[in-house]
């Protein structure tokens, strides 16, 4: 008896890639959408100002120290802390 395991006869092929379409574009969606709502609660949350950012970007504490000198120097606009 000779059985063929490809499948490529019966139903399941073709049901099983149609079910892989869908979970794909769901997958994708749903990554779009998680996507989204991050950038949305990073934004509502967590609103960088000028001072932030001139901040964040120090590369080790002396670097941090020098920009927080420089943020409250009276030549310097000054941050409201």
């Amino acid at each position: 008896m000779k059985v063929d395991l490809t499948l490529h006869h019966s139903d399941f092929a073709r049901h099983s890639g149609s079910v892989a379409g869908n979970f794909t574009g769901l997958a994708r969606r749903a990554s779009i959408v998680v996507r989204r709502v991050k950038e949305w609660l990073v934004a509502e949350w967590h609103p960088v100002s000028e001072e932030e950012a001139f901040l964040a970007q120090s590369q080790n504490l002396a670097d941090l120290e020098r920009r927080i000198l420089i943020l409250q120097s009276p030549n310097t606009r000054q941050s409201f802390w």
